[in-house]
């Protein structure tokens, strides 16, 4: 029997070069993809975290409240408040969803706010709300409607 030559010592330079093992390949990708992902992981959350702080820093959120209070014979009123500075009047409609309590979260100004039932206006206001008085309260619930008109039939 024959016997393998004997290996080069631990240390010793042979002259011939160590292919890689699948192994040590393996290794290697790893050293350099871990610290990679870590490094992208990082950079999304300081992104996220930048641009959190840039919609808080350019958010402008009302500050002042107005509610319009209505009652049962008002159902299906629109509630409509508008203002120069609104980009288009604020509207709701009583009633809906069981809704007779509607606020409206305004910035500090002079606001129109106007009633409207099946056409004819029941309730039109000039409503300030200021720094020093940040919410008002409109009552409707003792306003009566119009009696609702029957169709007419001609013979």
């Amino acid at each position: 029997m024959s016997q393998p030559p004997p290996s080069p010592p631990p240390g010793s330079n042979s002259g011939a070069a160590h292919a890689p093992t699948p192994q040590s390949i393996l290794q290697e990708r790893r050293r350099r993809w871990v610290p990679t992902m870590i490094a992208l992981a990082v950079l999304l959350f300081l992104a996220t975290e930048a641009l959190l702080y840039y919609r808080w820093a350019t958010m402008n959120e009302p500050t002042c409240v107005l509610i319009v209070d209505g009652a049962a014979p008002l159902r299906g009123a629109q509630v409509t408040v508008n203002a120069p500075r609104l980009p288009k009047p604020y509207t709701a409609t009583l009633g809906e969803g069981e809704r007779f309590t509607l606020p409206f979260y305004l910035e500090p100004d002079t606001y129109t706010v106007t009633l409207t039932l099946r056409g004819t206006t029941l309730y039109e206001r000039q409503v300030e709300l200021t720094n020093r008085e940040r919410g008002k309260e409109i009552d409707l619930s003792m306003l009566t409607p119009p009696p609702a008109t029957a169709p007419t039939t001609a013979p």
